[in-house]
């Protein structure tokens, strides 16, 4: 009995742990959303077009590069997303996760890397107004002391808007972006 009792006491404190959202690390303990995508026999000019409509809809302040040799373009946009906390009656702005989306292409293949993660403060101002307070914390801390449960709804928050981001990219760049047809010069004849 004394030694189920110490086992129970020495896993105790790992419970709390099970119930995190786990998310991706990279090697400097950084989270990082990261996939390369295979589309074989697909040029880097389709992919160009198709990632170009899709980052002027879902990030239109992005920044664009191309390789010095013409073998890959780059898009990289800064953007955020609103979490929030349970109100009394409905949900409160808590505040934004701000992110920096990278998108690579070359012939064949594209991969994108969402990293810089950042969780920034907001509060309920004098005039009702919910307002940055310039505070931030990073995504990777897991704790967070006296809201635990809300930021483990934040991560989970980020989780499922990283997984619905990739999707939505993949389906924009599985769509072949039409072909460009060049118009040669016709002669008008009375019979047509």
């Amino acid at each position: 009995m004394k030694a189920v009792s110490l086992l129970l006491l020495l896993l105790l404190p790992l419970l709390p742990a099970f119930g995190q959202a786990a998310l991706p690390l990279d090697e400097h303990g950084k989270v990082v959303f990261y996939e390369v995508v295979n589309r074989e026999g697909t040029p880097k000019e389709a992919l160009y077009a198709a990632a170009l409509g899709w980052m002027g809809v879902n990030a239109p302040d992005y920044q664009e590069e191309r390789e010095a040799d013409g073998t890959a373009y780059r898009f990289t946009a800064t953007r955020q997303f609103p979490v929030y906390a349970k109100g009394y009656v409905s949900k409160q702005l808590h505040g934004t996760i701000s992110y920096r989306l990278t998108l690579e292409l070359k012939d064949g293949r594209y991969r994108y890397y969402c990293n810089d993660f950042v969780f920034h403060y907001h509060k309920v101002d004098r005039t009702y107004k919910v307002v940055p307070t310039g505070q931030t914390k990073p995504l990777e801390d897991a704790k967070a002391a006296g809201w635990q449960q809300t930021w483990k709804s934040h991560r989970e928050a980020l989780a499922q808007t990283m997984n619905a981001l990739a999707a939505d990219l993949k389906n924009a760049l599985q769509q072949r972006a039409p072909e460009v047809k060049i118009a040669k010069s016709a002669t008008v004849t009375e019979n047509w």
